[in-house]
């Protein structure tokens, strides 16, 4: 039921509306009329039932008028604490109708708190619905142990996790509670986008050029022996992502304050919600797949207890269920794709018998990888879209 159904239903409780009406109209009370007029700012065509017309349709031209007593009734904001003046509402109520937020309910009414931090489990779910992955057959392999199957945010956690797009805080703790900082937001969502590769390439002079302005350059934190902090950093001034944040300060980036619920739903917003419409979709498996291209491919199986091989990745990821091995002149290391039979994953890894339109799929024991064996002509959905696809020439089907 949508906003005003529930607006409407409980004002005018005898009568009842079916249709679509601007943000402010005028509605008649007579209910022992057989034809109840009504007056709107547009025609429309509604359905006004009273206990003699019965639900007959009453067309309602512009310049319709009554005489008789009416009550005017405005479209109310979903949130109590979202009104319209306020500067995220169209994100976040976007975000609402995709069942994407967590809020809180009181008396009926909802409340998104959007001046609080976001939580790491809050944000899994807010991408990965987000960018319209289904995780209903997603099942929670144990990874972190701070958290259960039965918990809401397991399956987006965990989908997340394969996905690549964020990992614990400890390889054996996700935190899911603990407040998301800006810079590990911005992360999630650079590598949510399938732009990872393109993250790793911006060089110190490139990082200097666009960070030295920035008074608290110093406060980004270094991630293990490289830059990779301050490449993402670098990546979203680029790009002005950091300008969600409301800060108010131009000279501060502010990397490990707290990103609030509604600066989240804003980048979510601007920077996955628009390409999920721009995406075709198939069902597979039994999954419905939104996917940018799709190509045909012959995969393979590997498990990292296998001679020679290491429990991590080319882009740093430890191997587990999702991580699959590619050409990266075919599918850039960072895309994220679905593949038939197998399920989401991203490409993390190549191979030296990994060339052109084959793929190696991780499997969580050796035995599972041998008994997978070599199959051809399998469907694989590249689920992001970005610039590699508009670029280079492709055999994709």
């Amino acid at each position: 039921m949508g906003n005003w159904q529930k607006i409407l239903n409980n004002t005018c409780k005898g009568l009842c509306l079916v249709g679509i009406f601007s943000s402010v109209m005028t509605l008649p009370i007579h209910a022992d009329e057989a034809t109840v007029p009504v007056e709107v700012q547009k025609e429309r065509t509604i359905m006004v039932e009273t206990p003699s017309n019965q639900g007959q349709a009453v067309s309602t031209p512009e310049s319709a008028t009554t005489g008789i007593e009416s009550i005017e009734i405005e479209e109310k904001p979903i949130f109590v604490d979202v009104p319209e003046e306020y500067w995220a509402r169209d994100a976040i109520e976007a975000l609402y109708e995709m069942d994407a937020l967590t809020y809180e309910t009181v008396d009926e009414l909802l409340y998104y708190h959007g001046d609080q931090p976001v939580t790491r489990a809050e944000f899994s779910k807010m991408i990965i619905v987000a960018k319209g992955i289904d995780v209903t057959k997603t099942k929670y392999l144990g990874a972190f142990k701070d958290i259960t199957a039965d918990s809401w945010y397991a399956n987006f956690v965990e989908t997340a996790y394969q996905m690549g797009i964020f990992g614990g805080v400890t390889e054996e703790y996700f935190a899911p509670d603990q407040k998301l900082s800006r810079l590990d937001g911005i992360a999630g969502l650079v590598r949510a986008v399938g732009v990872r590769e393109d993250v790793r390439k911006i060089d110190k002079k490139k990082r200097d050029e666009y960070l030295s302005k920035f008074t608290d350059r110093k406060d980004i934190p270094q991630w293990g022996t490289g830059n990779l902090a301050e490449q993402y950093m670098t990546y979203a001034v680029i790009n002005g992502i950091h300008r969600s944040f409301t800060n108010g300060n131009s000279n501060q980036l502010l990397p490990n304050q707290p990103m609030t619920k509604a600066e989240a739903a804003m980048l979510v917003f601007h920077l996955i919600y628009p390409k999920l419409e721009t995406l075709k979709t198939v069902e597979i498996d039994g999954t419905k797949v939104y996917y940018h291209r799709s190509m045909v491919v012959e995969t393979t199986a590997f498990n990292s207890s296998e001679t020679n091989l290491s429990d991590y990745t080319a882009i740093g990821l430890k191997t587990r269920k999702g991580i699959v091995a590619v050409d990266p002149s075919v599918i850039p290391l960072g895309t994220h794709l679905y593949i038939e039979g197998y399920g989401y994953a991203v490409a993390a890894d190549r191979g030296g018998a990994i060339k052109g339109n084959k793929v190696d799929v991780y499997m969580e024991t050796l035995n599972e990888a041998k008994q997978y064996g070599r199959k051809k002509n399998i469907k694989v959905f590249v689920l992001d879209n970005n610039s590699f696809y508009e670029e280079k020439e492709m055999a994709i089907r």
